[in-house]
């Protein structure tokens, strides 16, 4: 039997687009309600209006507006919970591909928290456009990845936000 205090805990929770309780899923009166059942931990930010829907060659323009950053695929795309390996170009004001950049790639997660991730992704150059890998998303709710290049006299950077499942 859940406490109130399990039910408060619980809103905190889900309130974080985390829910990790066995309580039953009826708060409104303080009662178990044996025919919800127990809640499954799941994400709840697949409508977060920071969330972005995946979709391959998404491009964003640098904060800056000195680089064209496009996040050509996902393996697996969508991005999912654990491992994962972008494919980015990143192109100048011209459109050319820029070859020669040093890259610094944050996952973060704003909520429930704010905390980033132990694993360093690491961005190498294949071709036209770099591999990052391994692109670490531990749990579920929605990540911010800052893609930050550094190529010559020019910084620039742009970030992706997806919901995690």
């Amino acid at each position: 039997m859940c406490s109130m205090r399990s039910y408060a805990v619980l809103a905190v929770m889900c309130a974080g687009a985390l829910a990790l309780s066995g309580c039953p899923a009826d708060l409104s009166n303080g009662a178990a309600d044996a025919s919800s059942g127990p809640l499954e931990a799941s994400t709840t930010c697949s409508d977060d209006p920071l969330a972005e829907m995946y979709l391959p060659n998404m491009k964003k323009t640098g904060t800056a507006g000195m680089f064209t950053f496009e996040l050509v695929g996902s393996d697996p795309g969508p991005p999912i919970k654990g491992n994962n390996s972008w494919t980015v170009k990143i192109t100048d004001a011209s459109g050319s591909a820029v070859t020669d950049a040093v890259l610094k790639i944050t996952p973060w997660m704003p909520l429930p928290v704010g905390h980033g991730t132990s694993v360093h992704a690491k961005a190498t150059l294949a071709g036209d456009a770099y591999t990052v890998a391994p692109l670490y998303l531990f749990m579920g709710g929605v990540w911010q990845v800052t893609i930050a290049a550094k190529a010559g006299k020019n910084s620039d950077s742009a970030m992706f936000r997806f919901c995690i499942d």
